[in-house]
């Protein structure tokens, strides 16, 4: 996931083995973009996105063990606004979906006083930047144990920025059937 300040930079991925996992957002002073990857034996240490103009940014990598590799998203969804980020809710086909949430705040002053509220762990909360050339980004997650609605996912960040957030539920590895004998 990578968000960064301003709109109109298109963000390209790290390569052409990623794969779009929501459309790129350029909403409320801010872009983000998100990508995922089926990762292999020999993975570099580190990826590149990139982008045209110095925009500051924040970016970051999620490792999930433990996922269905060929189906690993179940559904997801995103949203913009002001104030207060609302990662909207889904509803999983599946038991065991890990839910993903992230946002992108357009900064202008805000800081790092946000907070993701709710059930959800907080695995980042960045700033990049400051005064009006800064951006935010967080990424929180969850297990949801059963099938159905996960309900809204809010951060509280004191401001009237604008973001893009979205929830992404990470279908869980198919259950191995053992054999059957005759």
């Amino acid at each position: 996931v990578v968000s960064i300040d301003g709109t109109g930079d298109a963000i390209t991925k790290p390569s052409a083995s990623w794969n779009v996992l929501r459309a790129e957002s350029q909403d409320g002073g801010q872009t983000t973009a998100s990508w995922w990857l089926i990762a292999g034996a020999a993975e570099p240490g580190t990826y590149t996105a990139s982008w045209t103009g110095n925009e500051n940014f924040v970016g970051g990598i999620v490792r999930i063990s433990g996922a269905d590799t060929a189906n690993p998203i179940n559904v997801s969804a995103s949203s913009t606004g002001t104030g207060n980020p609302v990662a909207p809710a889904v509803t999983p086909t599946l038991d065991e979906t890990r839910i993903i949430r992230f946002c992108g705040i357009d900064d202008a002053g805000q800081g790092d006083n946000f907070q993701a509220d709710g059930p959800d762990t907080v695995l980042w909360a960045r700033r990049s930047g400051g005064g009006p050339n800064s951006v935010s980004q967080s990424l929180a997650h969850k297990t949801q144990p059963t099938a159905g609605n996960t309900a809204i996912g809010t951060w509280t960040i004191g401001g009237g920025e604008g973001w893009y957030a979205a929830t992404i539920a990470i279908a869980p590895k198919p259950p191995v059937e053992a054999p059957v004998f005759y």
